[in-house]
């Protein structure tokens, strides 16, 4: 199977006559004209649906039943456009993402709400959409190999994309949707830094997009060094960051990781806005946070428990948008809708100095997070391990906590540090109560009594004052 890049990346080259994007580069108005308690604007958002197969156990991933009820939700709060952050097609087949489409119009007849309004599809392509095919040896699965590469997306994805979507493809669109700017970059081979087309259309369209006003860019991977704060897996080499940076009114979305919405670090705030949209086939918070899974250690040395099935959650957003502020409300689809946790707000103009969400924020620049009055850390020795037990911080003027620091000292001597995150997918405030549990394996102490001490952490860089405790091994 081979991919026409050429024919793929030269699709820019007819992006500027696009009807939508050309109506989208028209001049508008002053925002914030809705009526009264309002929004301007309503999207619904999801990302990495993963959809393999039409009919399947609503308990078991790869269906589409999430997806539809979380389309149905869309629809009971009459959303203006919906936002799929990429990996619409687990395997990048042709068949996976038909399947998409019909359940898009099962819900949106049309594009239509059930009001008639228009509700734009805001989609891109992901990883798995253009590059899935060729995963866990799927190809090689398939006994009639004309008929696989028929049904492979990326052998002609300009098609596939109007065949089910019906409306023409670019790799690089532009929409307005009620006089709000989305730009949607898909996933092209070999796009690992980023999707190299958005650089000549930033720079072609800049001068429009500049001022206060937010426009939404819609990518597949995290721009580096945003949300999650580098501490996911699933960035891009640093392309959009470069790019966005040059736009403080700039509002990305975008998927890859899994990275729950109970994950405070899913937004962002610098030199622009950054937000990770989850996924709504599984959250991966024991899956690619830097913690272990039931005692294994990745390179980042934090230990925590599996707190649930990585397939046990599966989250998605409205966002509103007012004239003075961006409204994100959480959802878990797989429990009705629950809220995961308090809305994001963010203040609009997103240019201006109020950025509550920015690491570097200055106003709480001298807060922690503490632990409540009376907080004690205990230490346990369970089989091969040594299981620290703690309450969760409580958050000072809205400094979250980020993690919490771990230190074994022996006879006033640093034997070993550990950064601890909480990857609860299941509900912010459950996350924000506690217990925080951690499991460090006995080989890691030295033999006698060790001191352990630990300390929030907030999403600032700020510690908080530590609590302790001694352990005999």
């Amino acid at each position: 199977m081979k991919t026409d890049r050429r024919k793929f990346l030269g699709m820019t080259a007819g992006f500027a006559a696009h009807g939508t994007l050309a109506s989208a580069l028209r001049p508008f108005g002053a925002y914030g004209l809705a009526a009264p308690g309002e929004p301007d604007l309503r999207i619904g958002i999801v990302s990495d649906i993963h959809v393999d197969a039409p009919k399947r156990d609503f308990r078991i991933f790869g269906d589409t039943r999430t997806f539809v009820k979380a389309l149905e939700y869309f629809r009971s709060r009459k959303v203006d456009g919906v936002v799929i952050a990429g990996d619409m097609a687990d395997t990048g087949m042709r068949y996976q993402l038909e399947t998409v489409a019909d359940a898009w119009y099962s819900v949106f007849p049309g594009d239509r709400g059930a009001d008639g309004r228009k509700v734009e599809k805001l989609f891109i392509y992901g990883n798995h959409d253009m590059e899935g095919c060729n995963n866990w040896g799927f190809a090689r699965r398939h006994e009639h190999k004309a008929s696989f590469e028929r049904e492979v997306i990326a052998n002609d994805p300009a098609k596939a994309w109007e065949d089910y979507f019906h409306e023409p493809f670019y790799p690089v669109w532009m929409k307005s949707v009620k006089g709000y700017r989305f730009i949607g970059a898909h996933w092209a081979p070999g796009c690992k830094d980023g999707v190299k087309a958005i650089k000549p259309f930033f720079d072609a369209h800049g001068a429009a997009l500049a001022g206060d006003r937010p426009f939404f860019f819609i990518q597949h991977q995290h721009p580096k060094d945003t949300c999650h704060h580098g501490h996911a897996w699933g960035e891009d080499g640093g392309l959009s960051t470069r790019i966005l940076s040059r736009f403080p009114n700039a509002v990305a979305f975008s998927g890859h990781s899994h990275t729950p919405l109970t994950d405070e670090s899913a937004i962002w705030q610098g030199a622009f806005t950054s937000v990770g949209t989850a996924s709504l086939r599984f959250c991966a918070g024991n899956f690619n946070c830097p913690v272990t899974v039931n005692g294994y250690e990745n390179i980042n040395g934090g230990l925590m428990p599996k707190y649930e099935g990585v397939w046990e959650a599966r989250h998605g957003m409205v966002m509103e948008v007012f004239g003075d502020r961006l409204v994100f409300e959480r959802r878990d689809f797989l429990r009705g809708a629950e809220r995961l946790g308090d809305d994001w707000t963010v203040p609009l103009p997103v240019a201006s100095s109020r950025k509550p969400f920015s690491p570097e924020n200055n106003r709480r620049a001298a807060l922690a997070p503490e632990f409540q009055p009376g907080a004690a850390l205990s230490a346990a020795v369970r089989g091969g391990n040594i299981v620290c037990t703690f309450p969760a911080a409580t958050a000072l003027d809205g400094v979250r906590t980020f993690d919490w620091e771990l230190v074994c000292t022996q006879n006033g001597t640093v034997r070993f540090t550990r950064h601890l995150v909480d990857c609860n997918c299941r509900n912010a405030a459950a996350r924000a109560r506690g217990p925080v549990e951690a499991i460090l394996p006995k080989s890691y102490f030295p033999p006698g009594v060790s001191t352990l001490a630990v300390r929030p952490r907030g999403f600032n860089g700020k510690y908080g004052k530590q609590i302790t405790q001694e352990v005999m091994i």
